[in-house]
């Protein structure tokens, strides 16, 4: 048993607020589930949600959100790891450097504010042994250079 639907087009109708349409808006219409007279139950969920009726359906979690850690604080791990780099294999007085941004960012890690604790690491230790190889470097020099003028001056 379906029921026919109304006519489509023009109607003769008292209401001034139909538009002739049996699907025209209607502001006095009740959601035809509802029972009259019963509370309707508002959703609390999120922005669109608001004033409908609940249907069911619930609203989608909130983004778990928290804040991320800071890129300033990241960058001193990255800048600990190139200063290492750059002063166990190219200018190794730039090794200290990387010591004291490793120091930094390991901190930082610890305190949860960066995520590279790693590189921190990784930088502070090729600062330390930049900086050893560039103290041994600057023994090795001033042995030599005693070792040359010291036999000068004794040819003499």
């Amino acid at each position: 048993m379906s029921a026919t639907p109304p006519p489509y087009g023009d109607q003769n109708r008292d209401d001034s607020t139909q538009s002739g349409s049996p699907y025209a808006y209607d502001p006095q219409a009740q959601p035809h589930d509802q029972q009259q007279g019963a509370p309707q139950q508002y959703s609390q969920a999120g922005y669109g949600q608001q004033g409908y009726p609940q249907r069911g359906y619930q609203s989608a979690p909130a983004y778990g959100g928290g804040q991320p850690p800071s890129e300033m604080d990241n960058n001193l791990g990255i800048i600990a790891l190139v200063t290492g780099l750059v002063g166990l294999f190219v200018l190794p007085p730039v090794a200290i450097a990387g010591i004291i941004y490793g120091r930094k960012s390991q901190a930082a890690a610890e305190a949860g504010r960066a995520t590279n604790g790693g590189m921190g690491t990784a930088g502070f230790i090729m600062g330390i042994i930049g900086t050893i190889l560039f103290a041994l470097y600057v023994i090795a020099i001033v042995f030599v250079v005693i070792a040359i003028f010291g036999t000068a001056v004794s040819m003499n």
